[in-house]
Protein backbone atom coordinates (compact mmCIF):
# COMPACT_ATOMS: atom_id res chain seq x y z
CA UNK A 1 0.00 0.00 0.00
CA UNK A 2 1.07 3.33 -1.20
CA UNK A 3 1.08 5.94 1.80
CA UNK A 4 0.96 8.96 -0.34
CA UNK A 5 -2.17 7.36 -1.60
CA UNK A 6 -3.95 7.10 1.56
CA UNK A 7 -5.77 10.21 2.93
CA UNK A 8 -4.10 12.13 5.72
CA UNK A 9 -2.95 15.38 7.73
CA UNK A 10 -1.27 17.68 4.68
CA UNK A 11 -3.14 15.48 1.94
CA UNK A 12 -4.13 17.16 -0.82
CA UNK A 13 -7.46 15.20 -1.60
CA UNK A 14 -9.38 15.58 -5.11
CA UNK A 15 -13.41 14.02 -4.76
CA UNK A 16 -16.86 14.65 -6.30
CA UNK A 17 -19.77 14.27 -4.31
CA UNK A 18 -23.37 14.44 -4.00
CA UNK A 19 -25.25 15.82 -0.90
CA UNK A 20 -28.55 15.07 0.34
CA UNK A 21 -31.04 15.70 3.15
CA UNK A 22 -32.77 13.47 5.34
CA UNK A 23 -35.35 13.13 2.85
CA UNK A 24 -33.39 12.38 0.04
CA UNK A 25 -33.56 16.15 -1.07
CA UNK A 26 -30.52 16.69 -3.33
CA UNK A 27 -29.02 20.38 -2.84
CA UNK A 28 -25.36 19.98 -3.85
CA UNK A 29 -22.84 18.15 -6.13
CA UNK A 30 -19.62 18.91 -7.81
CA UNK A 31 -19.36 18.25 -11.68
CA UNK A 32 -17.35 15.15 -12.46
CA UNK A 33 -14.27 17.38 -14.24
CA UNK A 34 -14.15 20.07 -11.41
CA UNK A 35 -13.95 18.16 -8.06
CA UNK A 36 -14.11 19.49 -4.76
CA UNK A 37 -9.79 19.41 -3.49
CA UNK A 38 -9.03 20.07 -0.04
CA UNK A 39 -6.13 20.01 2.09
CA UNK A 40 -7.09 17.34 4.65
CA UNK A 41 -6.39 17.94 8.07
CA UNK A 42 -6.77 21.50 7.99
CA UNK A 43 -10.75 22.07 8.97
CA UNK A 44 -11.27 23.00 5.20
CA UNK A 45 -14.51 20.72 5.21
CA UNK A 46 -17.08 19.78 8.10
CA UNK A 47 -15.43 17.86 10.98
CA UNK A 48 -17.73 14.96 10.17
CA UNK A 49 -17.17 14.37 6.28
CA UNK A 50 -13.10 14.90 7.31
CA UNK A 51 -13.35 12.24 9.93
CA UNK A 52 -15.08 9.88 7.77
CA UNK A 53 -12.68 9.98 4.72
CA UNK A 54 -9.29 9.56 6.76
CA UNK A 55 -7.56 6.39 5.57
CA UNK A 56 -9.34 6.62 1.90
CA UNK A 57 -7.61 5.62 -0.97
CA UNK A 58 -8.16 6.86 -4.16
CA UNK A 59 -11.00 5.20 -6.45
CA UNK A 60 -12.74 4.49 -2.98
CA UNK A 61 -16.59 5.55 -3.08
CA UNK A 62 -18.04 6.34 1.00
CA UNK A 63 -21.70 6.97 2.03
CA UNK A 64 -21.22 9.19 4.97
CA UNK A 65 -24.16 10.57 7.17
CA UNK A 66 -22.96 13.38 9.07
CA UNK A 67 -25.40 14.63 12.08
CA UNK A 68 -25.49 18.37 12.92
CA UNK A 69 -22.76 18.60 15.66
CA UNK A 70 -20.43 17.18 12.90
CA UNK A 71 -21.21 19.43 10.15
CA UNK A 72 -22.95 23.00 10.56
CA UNK A 73 -24.36 22.63 14.26
CA UNK A 74 -27.62 22.77 15.72
CA UNK A 75 -30.14 25.10 14.92
CA UNK A 76 -29.68 27.90 17.32
CA UNK A 77 -33.95 29.51 17.54
CA UNK A 78 -32.01 32.68 19.38
CA UNK A 79 -29.14 33.01 16.76
CA UNK A 80 -31.63 35.75 15.09
CA UNK A 81 -30.64 39.65 15.62
CA UNK A 82 -32.25 42.86 14.63
CA UNK A 83 -30.45 45.91 14.22
CA UNK A 84 -31.43 49.14 12.94
CA UNK A 85 -31.46 49.57 9.20
CA UNK A 86 -29.43 53.13 9.60
CA UNK A 87 -26.17 50.70 10.12
CA UNK A 88 -26.23 50.39 6.17
CA UNK A 89 -24.98 52.71 3.58
CA UNK A 90 -28.21 54.62 2.17
CA UNK A 91 -27.11 53.12 -1.31
CA UNK A 92 -26.47 49.28 0.12
CA UNK A 93 -28.84 46.86 -1.77
CA UNK A 94 -30.31 44.81 0.64
CA UNK A 95 -31.96 41.27 -0.23
CA UNK A 96 -33.43 38.37 2.01
CA UNK A 97 -31.04 35.91 1.78
CA UNK A 98 -28.33 37.63 0.91
CA UNK A 99 -25.25 36.73 2.78
CA UNK A 100 -23.13 39.45 4.89
CA UNK A 101 -19.78 39.26 6.93
CA UNK A 102 -19.62 41.11 9.61
CA UNK A 103 -17.53 41.98 12.83
CA UNK A 104 -19.26 41.38 16.31
CA UNK A 105 -18.31 43.63 19.22
CA UNK A 106 -15.26 41.55 20.07
CA UNK A 107 -14.18 42.42 15.89
CA UNK A 108 -14.88 38.94 15.40
CA UNK A 109 -15.65 37.91 12.07
CA UNK A 110 -19.42 36.25 11.46
CA UNK A 111 -21.30 35.51 8.65
CA UNK A 112 -25.14 36.11 8.80
CA UNK A 113 -28.18 35.78 6.56
CA UNK A 114 -30.85 38.75 5.94
CA UNK A 115 -33.49 37.04 7.12
CA UNK A 116 -36.24 40.28 6.92
CA UNK A 117 -36.30 44.05 5.83
CA UNK A 118 -38.30 46.61 6.21
CA UNK A 119 -37.47 50.39 6.40
CA UNK A 120 -36.03 50.86 10.05
CA UNK A 121 -34.97 47.51 10.21
CA UNK A 122 -32.73 44.51 9.39
CA UNK A 123 -33.08 40.87 10.72
CA UNK A 124 -29.98 38.81 10.44
CA UNK A 125 -29.53 35.19 11.27
CA UNK A 126 -26.72 33.66 12.25
CA UNK A 127 -27.57 30.38 11.20
CA UNK A 128 -25.75 28.72 8.95
CA UNK A 129 -28.36 27.27 6.24
CA UNK A 130 -27.35 23.88 6.54
CA UNK A 131 -27.76 24.40 10.73
CA UNK A 132 -29.77 21.30 12.64
CA UNK A 133 -29.56 18.92 8.97
CA UNK A 134 -28.30 15.80 9.01
CA UNK A 135 -25.96 15.55 6.15
CA UNK A 136 -25.77 12.48 3.48
CA UNK A 137 -22.87 12.56 1.25
CA UNK A 138 -22.15 10.13 -1.48
CA UNK A 139 -18.31 10.84 -2.30
CA UNK A 140 -15.27 9.46 -4.62
CA UNK A 141 -12.20 9.81 -3.92
CA UNK A 142 -10.20 11.14 -7.27
CA UNK A 143 -7.03 11.96 -5.91
CA UNK A 144 -4.52 12.37 -3.39
CA UNK A 145 -0.83 14.20 -3.37
CA UNK A 146 1.00 15.62 -0.99
CA UNK A 147 0.70 19.24 -0.28
CA UNK A 148 3.48 21.32 -0.87
CA UNK A 149 5.14 23.56 2.23
CA UNK A 150 3.29 26.81 0.93
CA UNK A 151 0.01 24.61 1.45
CA UNK A 152 0.45 23.29 4.72
CA UNK A 153 1.83 27.56 5.56
CA UNK A 154 -1.02 28.65 4.11
CA UNK A 155 -3.55 26.28 5.26
CA UNK A 156 -5.21 25.26 2.24
CA UNK A 157 -4.53 23.51 -1.24
CA UNK A 158 -3.76 26.11 -4.26
CA UNK A 159 -4.48 25.65 -7.85
CA UNK A 160 -2.77 23.33 -9.14
CA UNK A 161 -2.05 25.77 -12.00
CA UNK A 162 -1.05 28.43 -9.75
CA UNK A 163 2.70 28.90 -8.51
CA UNK A 164 2.82 26.92 -5.31
CA UNK A 165 5.39 28.53 -3.17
Amino acid sequence: MDLNQIISKDKVVSLNYVLSLNGGEEIDRTASDDPLIYLHGHQNIIPGLEKELEGKQIGDSVDAVIPPNQAYGEYDEEGFHTIDRSLFPENFELEVGMLLHLKDDNEEEMEAFVHEISDDEVVLDVNHPLAGETLHFKVEIVNIRSATAGEIDHGHAHNEAADHS
